[in-house]
């Protein structure tokens, strides 16, 4: 009996990371990036005869070459998208969508996806016209067996990606494109594509998520693991790698930007007329040292804008405390989204009701490590400090809402920390299942934390909650600045949505002032955890930051063996000084 060998190969989430230049830093990337996986992906080639490279998504969008890269296309520039060109040079298979690959616009994804020498497909995408998707692919290979003969091979492939997409980008996709839930386009197509083929892939844009399938879900990785048919699960989006093997199929979540290769190996039995997959091995592989690849128009016009001076500031800010303490580096963003916001609202009613601006630390190292913070130096502030701060394409939102939905939205921010117990010593501060981007200040209102109490408990953690040193009424009206990402599911009414992508705002507002204010506003503080402490992980450059580590009273640790700087904070009031 003929057996044979499919060794398949996934990327995701690669964010445009095809140049090997970190346009942020300005210098060659360190770590990650799709020309690091090349040699690995051509080793997997020359070992094993029957191999597949596959691609599940958010490759368009997620760096100033991808900006580059959107702006041109809309202009008379006819070479291939860059992420695209790399992906054709290495010979992709196959590829699936994911949300960011929309954050363009339906006609520059249709542009890119049109130089794809490889076919692309989504089962939850519905669009009419030329720029409609296949909803599923299938591929035919002759793959070489242990007795030396070759037997064809069809391969089932179904792209998926999660609903709320069309919320995050309705700007661009409404009335010109639904996305539907992920689960009921699996059940759909699986059995007929089961079916047609020999194995099935599921290239899903989605974590795991819970364990039981819910109507709309963002992240089904468990509930599409619980269906039959499928051999290879790819999941992606949250970027948290993963493998694992069942009895049924195998699952891969390679890492984001290149980071890692997910690799899954199929054993088949040839059966007389038919394929059965009868064993399931899976591994991320990270990359290896590689030369940059050939520069394109599109990098050398990102590291133009890149090095653009925008304007001044007389004293450095970083994200490296944006965690545990008022950010000097996140109140910039939010004067600059006040000030806008305050003059589009200029001669509205709501240009009378107190505004508050809400901004994330979207750089604050966690599963992205060390390196993963924005630092901006005194003296020149460039177009990619800017990038460092605010490195996504939202656009800029005004809501409507009340004092019962800001402490809403605080509380569902304060989740980012554990609850710590008074008096234990060294308990960890930051719950690392909760992405740090969803971690709001709301400059405007000064608050308390207390994480004496649980997480969106009945007691609450948000104190003292106040607005110009007035206690804030629950039906109090105020206007709130945020991004459309946020938006999607914050409270409140939408008032204002801005044309221009955000960070192109804070460029002109930065611009408008020339020389930036980083005097820190404390917005929030801790509420005291009496005899205890805390364990917070930060970028090693925070050792240099004595006015921060003064203002917290916080011990150095030392380093951490993934390179972070682990501090100890007091969770309780210094003693009082003997008179």
């Amino acid at each position: 009996m003929a057996t044979a060998r499919l060794t398949v190969m996934v990327t995701s989430d690669l964010h445009c990371e095809v140049s090997g230049w970190d346009y942020l830093r300005d210098r060659p990337s360190r770590s990650g990036g799709l020309h690091r996986l090349a040699p690995v992906i051509a080793r997997l080639r020359a070992a094993e005869p029957n191999t597949l490279l596959l691609d599940n998504g958010d490759l368009l969008q997620g760096n100033l070459l991808a900006d580059e890269a959107a702006r041109l296309a809309g202009e008379a520039w006819n070479a291939p998208h860059p992420a695209i060109a790399a992906l054709n040079a290495l010979g992709y298979d196959a590829a699936g969508l994911g949300n960011h690959d929309f954050d363009y616009g339906l006609d520059r994804l249709d542009r890119a996806l049109a130089a794809a020498a490889h076919p692309v497909t989504c089962a939850n995408l519905r669009r009419s016209g030329a720029g409609a998707l296949p909803r599923d692919i299938v591929l035919e290979r002759r793959v070489l067996c242990d007795d030396g003969a070759r037997r064809p091979l069809r391969i089932g492939v179904l792209g998926l990606l999660p609903p709320q997409t069309a919320l995050w980008n309705r700007h661009h996709l409404h009335d010109r494109a639904e996305i539907g839930d992920i689960m009921a386009a699996a059940r759909e197509r699986l059995p007929a594509l089961r079916a047609r083929c020999d194995v099935v892939i599921a290239l899903a844009h989605t974590g795991f998520g819970p364990q039981l399938a819910e109507p709309g879900m963002e992240n089904a990785g468990h509930a599409l693991a619980a269906l039959p048919g499928i051999d290879l699960l790819a999941l992606g989006h949250s970027h948290l790698p993963h493998v694992a093997t069942t009895r049924d199929r195998a699952i891969v979540l390679p890492g984001p930007q290149g980071l890692q290769l997910g690799v899954a190996r199929l054993a088949l039995e040839w059966q007389g007329q038919a394929w059965q997959v009868t064993g399931r091995q899976a591994e991320l592989l990270r990359g290896t040292k590689a030369p940059l690849p050939p520069e394109t128009p599109a990098h050398r016009a990102a590291v133009a804008l890149a090095r653009r001076p925008v304007a001044r500031l007389d004293r450095p800010v970083s994200t490296h405390f944006a965690l545990v303490a008022s950010s000097s580096a996140l109140q910039i963003v939010a004067r600059a989204q006040a000030g806008h916001v305050a003059r589009a609202l200029d001669g509205r009613p709501e240009a009378r009701l107190p505004l508050v601006s809400a901004v994330a630390p979207f750089r604050s190292g966690g599963r992205y490590g060390p390196g993963h913070y924005a630092l901006i130096p005194r003296g020149t502030v460039s177009y990619r400090h800017v990038a460092d701060l605010y490195p996504f394409g939202n656009r800029l939102v005004a809501l409507r809402v009340t004092g019962r939905d800001l402490r809403s939205w605080l509380e569902q921010a304060a989740r980012i920390f554990r609850r710590l117990r008074p008096g234990v010593a060294d308990q960890p501060l930051i719950n690392a299942d909760v992405p740090p981007w969803t971690f709001d200040t709301l400059f405007g209102l000064s608050y308390r934390i207390d994480l004496s109490q649980a997480a969106c408990g009945a007691g609450g953690r948000i104190l003292d909650l106040c607005h110009a040193g007035i206690p804030v009424e629950p039906d109090q009206p105020f206007v709130i600045a945020t991004n459309s990402h946020r938006a999607t599911t914050a409270p409140g009414e939408p008032i204002y949505v801005s044309r221009a992508p955000a960070r192109d705002i804070l460029v002109e507002e930065f611009a408008r002032t020339g020389r930036l204010d980083a005097e820190p506003e404390r917005a929030w503080q801790f509420a005291p955890v009496p005899g205890a402490t805390a364990l917070v992980d930060t970028a090693p450059e925070a050792a240099q930051d004595d006015r921060m580590l003064a203002s917290l009273g916080a011990e150095v640790l030392g380093t951490t063996p993934a390179g972070f700087l682990r501090l100890r904070l007091p969770m309780h009031p210094p003693p009082r000084a003997r008179p």
